[in-house]
């Protein structure tokens, strides 16, 4: 028994995944720098209890980026030394120890409308949270046109 077609749907089918990769990864390259670009209007420099100065009193600028970390995915992160640290206070302190700190909490929290916390970031879940639908639909169209190419490839089979 001989089935017509077999060989060009097992072309397509081996690549299936990386045409979706290919379709899909440009979306999310967009949706990462999207959200960094959001985060970094949001952090507001003017922020309470000099969050934003350095250590002799310079003004910090906020500034998240996002940065391709494999074949398929990104991130988005702070740079590091004295902005990201008050990057990482202005997202994820919920837990005040002193009375000043837990002024900082209260005025984030106010700020932000998110208490902060490991998995609850204020300013990068903000900044995402506006835009998830139409991330899911840009990713939805971008799989639905690799799938017709790859039906394409089959031949109809």
């Amino acid at each position: 028994m001989k089935i017509g077609g077999i060989d060009a749907v097992s072309a397509a089918l081996r690549g299936a995944q990386p045409e979706v990769r290919r379709a899909t990864v440009p979306v999310m390259e967009m949706a990462a720098r999207s959200i960094a670009s959001r985060a970094t209007s949001i952090a507001n420099p003017s922020s309470p209890h000099n969050l934003w100065r350095g250590s002799r009193g310079a003004s910090l600028r906020p500034r998240y980026a996002a940065d391709r970390r494999g074949p398929y995915w990104f991130r988005v992160e702070t740079p590091g030394g004295n902005v990201g640290k008050a990057e990482a206070i202005a997202e994820f302190s919920r837990l005040a120890v002193t009375p000043q700190g837990g002024a900082l909490v209260s005025a984030l929290t106010s700020a932000h409308g998110r208490p902060g916390g490991a998995g609850n970031g204020r300013i990068l879940w903000r900044a995402a949270d506006g835009m998830s639908d139409d991330v899911y639909s840009s990713v939805r169209r971008a799989v639905d046109a690799a799938a017709a190419s790859i039906e394409g490839k089959m031949g109809g089979a």
